[in-house]
């Protein structure tokens, strides 16, 4: 087997223009590795979230039921809406139901200042505008009883320094109405 002719006044077979190339696209792939995480949180750190409280005197109907709540969950869907849920239990009937408004942002600021997914509701009032209505119940072991009924209906929510209040009416005459103060 022959050695191998020594290669020493050869230093590149590729011509200049191609080896330039090749240095600019390995440089943009590792610049792009390195803001992917930075797009990323910044998206992910303002957009969605979620806001948990317990309330005091709290009480919700729906279609002329009354019943006590006693926690709301605000939870921000994108920069353009709010899913509000407000939560109670029945100690009779040992079940649990949940009323959740879809809320969209028609002034553009939201009234949740979040980070990294948790959220802090801002002291300044604010007011949606309600598009949709579900209501949804629970046994015992929190296993849904039955579907969640959910409607499309106009309404509206306030949050302001005390009180978390939403109403909705759908078009065949459902009512659903939640308060409570934090």
């Amino acid at each position: 087997m022959q050695p191998l002719p020594p290669n020493s006044n050869k230093r590149n077979s590729l011509p200049w223009h191609v080896r330039r190339r090749q240095r600019l696209l390995m440089s943009f792939s590792v610049l792009s590795f390195c803001l992917i995480p930075v797009i990323a949180a910044a998206n992910a750190s303002s957009a969605f979230g979620r806001f948990d409280q317990g309330l005091s005197n709290c009480q919700l109907e729906h279609n002329q039921t009354k019943q006590a709540c006693g926690r709301v969950q605000i939870s921000a869907i994108g920069a353009d809406g709010l899913r509000i849920r407000f939560f109670g239990v029945d100690t009779t009937s040992k079940t649990s139901y949940q009323l959740t408004f879809v809320a969209s942002n028609p002034t553009g600021t939201s009234p949740l200042a979040c980070h990294y997914g948790h959220c802090k509701l801002n002291a300044t009032p604010w007011n949606g505008t309600v598009t949709s209505t579900s209501w949804t119940t629970f046994d015992h072991r929190g296993l849904p009883k039955t579907a969640p009924h959910a409607l499309k209906t106009s309404g509206s929510c306030t949050f302001d320094a005390s009180t978390i209040h939403c109403a909705s009416r759908s078009r065949r005459g459902d009512t659903a109405y939640a308060k409570g103060k934090r």
